[in-house]
């Protein structure tokens, strides 16, 4: 009997224990570390998140960027940090997906789960103003050149989707730095790009950079003659968006879990987020973790597929 009334007691404890602990959230600053350079768009979306989370947990929301390596840097510092739920680890479907397929480094991934998705955006060919994508076939094959941030990301499958269609006999080029990598698409070193909307939203202003098409299943209502690229190269990409989320070590309770998602969903909700992500051509994105779940199960077949279809390895 009394083996009975201490086993009891013990699970009392446990329990007030797990629910002292949600409650208390947060008790001290809390951390984002990203993988996402500073002032890009999706850097520029966190931190509004974070400015917003400020006011609703009153304490400090710092973010941290730890741009590199297809997001390994990051996702690796995440990790070495304790597992703490003040620390948080914001991505895009590439660190998620990609990254840990070919730096053989799926342990990492798998000591990661969501916590709430932030939003999507979908990939648009780019190419240098003065670039003639009129004959792009002919113009790529005189600069047969493409770039992107990383090997295997999105950026890189979409140009290799469009270079093995075409049959343009392009060289994908990977660079470790954003303005570089811009820069080059400015002065037509590369004969096109693929990336998001927002990320060149200040070069399209400054009439450096053009869109070629964008890979969303209709035209924008913002750039009406923008083509699809089903519409220009006759092809719907295999990864034509990507999702960024907020995750969370595996060692948090899922009673701290589900008290992190309901503040920073409806954070991501509200109109000031929602608005900014529109800004930057972003998609507000489904936040039932189930699904999304679901979704990056089924990205990582793809990415899969892909690499073995085009030999995508880091060499």
């Amino acid at each position: 009997m009394n083996i009975i009334k201490q086993l009891i007691a013990a699970i009392v404890v446990a329990a007030m224990s797990v629910t002292a602990t949600a409650q208390t959230f947060p008790s001290k600053p809390v951390k984002i570390v990203t993988s996402m350079p500073v002032g890009s768009a999706p850097d520029s979306v966190i931190r509004k998140v974070a400015d917003r989370l400020k006011d609703t947990w009153k304490v400090p929301v710092i973010i941290e960027n730890r741009p590199g390596a297809a997001g390994q840097i990051a996702m690796e510092y995440y990790l070495s940090e304790k597992a703490d739920s003040h620390n948080l680890y914001f991505s895009d479907l590439a660190n998620f997906v990609s990254m840990p397929l070919l730096y053989d480094k799926e342990n990492l991934v798998a000591r990661l789960q969501p916590v709430v998705p932030i939003y999507s955006t979908y990939f648009a060919v780019i190419a240098s103003r003065n670039s003639n994508t009129t004959n792009f076939s002919d113009t790529v094959r005189r600069q047969p050149f493409y770039g992107s941030w990383a090997i295997g990301s999105v950026g890189h499958i979409c140009g290799a989707e469009i270079n093995d269609t075409l049959r343009l006999g392009a060289t994908h080029v990977p660079y470790k730095e954003y303005g570089v990598w811009y820069s080059d698409i400015v002065n037509n070193n590369l004969s096109y790009s693929c990336s998001s909307i927002g990320s060149v939203q200040s070069f399209l202003k400054d009439d450096r950079i053009k869109l070629v098409a964008i890979g969303s299943p209709q035209r924008l209502n913002n750039f009406p003659n923008l083509p699809t690229v089903k519409e220009k190269f006759g092809i719907n990409l295999s990864v034509p968006e990507s999702w960024l989320a907020l995750f969370i070590n595996t060692d948090v309770d899922d009673r701290t879990i589900s008290r992190i998602n309901k503040d920073i969903e409806a954070v991501v909700k509200s109109k000031e987020i929602q608005d900014h992500i529109a800004f930057l051509y972003g998609n507000s994105i489904d936040t039932d973790l189930q699904k999304f779940n679901a979704r990056w199960k089924k990205d990582i077949e793809i990415q899969k597929n892909i690499n073995k279809k085009y030999n995508i390895t880091i060499k």
